[in-house]
């Protein structure tokens, strides 16, 4: 089984290229210090307010956006720049700014990215080195985080023997190792496959009375991602009776250990027992018990557990629960947290949205569009992410089932024209019509119109504007072989297309794949 950072992470995954931080002696700059801005005290912190906001969603997105540390690194350089020009403290780059920074190292696709977090710790170290914040114990879980990540449990050993050095030799308390390093270590092991090292560490924690909730977590997910489903099953009915024996709050089941099961039920094909679960802990939520009140990630790992074959057709009972599910999420989440409103999980909708496409559901074209009203209300969806849902819902439109009503085929086709029309009006550059889009919609007309004058006027209407887009590919030309007639194929193009019939060059000329 493959390791993803979705698999371990501890908060959110993040990408980055390799950062090379400038540390600077003084003023350098070229500007002359009269054209400097002042801030106010107000002004300033609102400033660095805004930078550390910034800095921490970075942080947090590193493993999907490519730039995150440069981005970061812009920050601190700026931030810096303004330090020395005004003098002013409140733009000193604090530890947590280098956290920020070490964090995005950590969860960054760059391979070289716990080598560059090293060498920034190392920095960070310098005493000679006045312009810089010195280390805490959260920049020392970042580095481990790098190393773990890299599957590297042996660099992870060696900074926590340096943390402790380094505690020692600092007098400092706020350095002192705790579980938490521990728990990274365990986490590093299980990423490696080193289940028994994992596990030995593990248990040295709960001998010396140490263990946290993170460290069972931690070796719940060792055992997964060395699929062996049934440990993880047991370390949880372990840990709940480790709870009511011993009264411990840290080995107290709280839903990032549930969320491990669920996750583990849909590995197993068990969704019945990951939904299940879902219910019984919104239902102890809602009778007081706040250790287990379900997050995004619940209600994810349990739509996630019906799709774990890709190409299953669910059926339309199976795909009404799915939507009932968003729908339950988005209620519960922003009754729970009414200060920070919930925002929609883009892929997981996508995943959803091509779920219901794939499946046995009459109705599925009307269902997807009522999935993507609620979500496009929700947010301001990327035009990545729109275009992929708006072509499975082509899809949807275009495979209708076999005891589609005429009513359901008028709705999908419906459906089907207002995508059309809008891609036509190429209103964002993101979603504009392409082959595949093209393609759909010609296979919707032909499995959603009857044969007419009417339907053969809307199909060459359809191949003008592909034409002249020039975005005719195989797809397109066999989407249409099989909407027209051989007498209408000879009128329109002199001859047919399943013998090959020639197109245009400028009709093909923004494809890649070329007739």
């Amino acid at each position: 089984m493959s390791v993803t950072e979705e698999d371990w992470d501890d908060e959110d995954d993040t990408d980055g290229d390799d950062l090379e931080i400038q540390y600077l002696d003084g003023d350098d700059d070229d500007d002359d210090d009269g054209d400097f801005m002042e801030f106010s005290p107000a002004e300033a912190k609102s400033k660095v307010d805004g930078w550390m906001r910034e800095l921490q969603q970075l942080a947090r997105s590193s493993s999907r956006d490519k730039q995150a540390v440069d981005k970061a690194q812009d920050i601190l350089n700026e931030m810096f720049e303004l330090y020395v020009q005004s003098e002013d403290s409140t733009f000193f780059p604090t530890t947590q700014v280098y956290n920020y920074i070490l964090e995005a190292y950590a969860y960054s696709k760059d391979p070289k990215g716990a080598d560059e977090a090293m060498a920034l710790l190392e920095k960070m170290h310098d005493l000679d080195n006045v312009y810089i914040a010195r280390p805490n114990v959260e920049s020392y879980l970042n580095v481990m985080d790098a190393f773990a990540m890299r599957d590297n449990p042996e660099k992870v050993q060696q900074l926590i023997s340096q943390q402790e050095q380094y505690a020692t030799s600092s007098n400092s308390d706020d350095l002192t190792v705790t579980a938490e390093a521990y728990n990274k270590l365990i986490k590093a092991y299980g990423i490696a496959g080193q289940i028994e090292q994992a596990e030995a560490t593990f248990r040295s924690l709960v001998t010396d009375n140490t263990a946290n909730q993170k460290s069972w977590v931690q070796i719940m997910k060792a055992y997964q991602s060395h699929d062996d489903l049934v440990s993880v099953e047991s370390l949880l009915e372990e840990m709940i009776a480790t709870y009511e024996s011993t009264g411990n709050k840290d080995f107290q089941p709280q839903i990032e250990a549930y969320n491990v099961w669920i996750r583990s039920m849909g590995m197993a094909n068990r969704p019945d027992k990951a939904e299940a679960k879902l219910y019984e802990l919104m239902n102890r939520c809602r009778q007081g018990d706040s250790t287990c009140q379900p997050n995004a990630d619940t209600f994810r790992n349990v739509i996630f557990a019906y799709n774990q074959d890709r190409k299953q057709q669910h059926s339309a009972a199976t795909v009404s629960k799915l939507d009932q599910l968003l729908q339950i999420q988005e209620s519960f989440l922003n009754l729970r947290n009414p200060e920070t409103p919930w925002s929609p999980d883009e892929q997981l909708y996508n995943a959803v949205i091509g779920m219901v496409a794939r499946s046995k559901d009459p109705q599925k074209a009307t269902r997807i569009q009522k999935i993507m009203d609620r979500f496009q209300k929700s947010t301001q969806p990327s035009d990545s992410i729109l275009r992929r849902m708006y072509f499975s819902q082509l899809s949807a439109c275009a495979h209708v089932t076999k005891d589609a009503t005429p009513e359901d085929k008028l709705a999908a086709f419906q459906i089907a024209s207002q995508i059309w029309n809008m891609l036509k009006s190429d209103t964002s550059p993101g979603l504009s019509m392409d082959s595949s889009m093209a393609g759909m919609f010609l296979m919707a007309c032909r499995t959603l119109l009857p044969k007419s004058e009417k339907r053969d006027k809307l199909v060459h209407t359809v191949f003008d504007e592909c034409c002249q887009r020039g975005i005719v590919n195989d797809f397109v030309l066999n989407e249409l072989d099989g909407v027209t007639d051989e007498a209408t194929q000879l009128q329109w193009f002199g001859g047919f297309i399943e013998d090959g019939v020639r197109m245009k060059k400028e009709w093909r000329r923004n494809v890649v794949e070329k007739r």
